[in-house]
């Protein structure tokens, strides 16, 4: 039995590095889902702005995936097993965490704390809703 081999665009990769939903990319970039679904099937042709919005959400997720990993660090070496570091969840409808990084959507964000708890399986963590500074 083969498996038949799907094509994937930079669009398709791009939302997936990024942890988004099509329903998330539609809501962000105030388009119909059967749009995104069209971009995602190759139906149609994805807007170059699109991509480079993409572009920049990712790099923005690995700048606050550094930032996050050594705020982890510096807090783990304070640490007394079995203690608990937080990493704060920040929803969509809160103001943004930091004047320069606002994420479009929650799954944006969880991306990024993923890729903080995968990088330390040997810590606990624990997320919770950012509060309103």
């Amino acid at each position: 039995m083969t498996k038949e081999i799907q094509e994937i665009t930079i669009f398709n990769a791009l939302r997936d590095l990024c942890g988004l939903k099509n329903q998330d990319i539609a809501a962000w970039l105030k388009v119909s889902i059967d749009t995104v679904k069209s971009w995602s099937s190759h139906r149609t042709k994805v807007p170059d702005r699109v991509v480079r919005k993409l572009s920049l959400l990712r790099e923005d997720q690995l700048k606050a995936f550094h930032e996050e990993e050594s705020r982890v660090k510096v807090q783990s070496k304070k640490l007394h097993a079995p203690d608990v570091i937080e990493l704060k969840l920040q929803d969509v409808d809160s103001k943004p965490f930091s004047s320069r990084r606002y994420w479009p959507c929650t799954n944006a964000h969880l991306r990024v704390l993923a890729m903080v708890i995968a990088k330390y399986p040997d810590l606990k963590f624990k997320i919770v809703a950012q509060t309103d500074p």
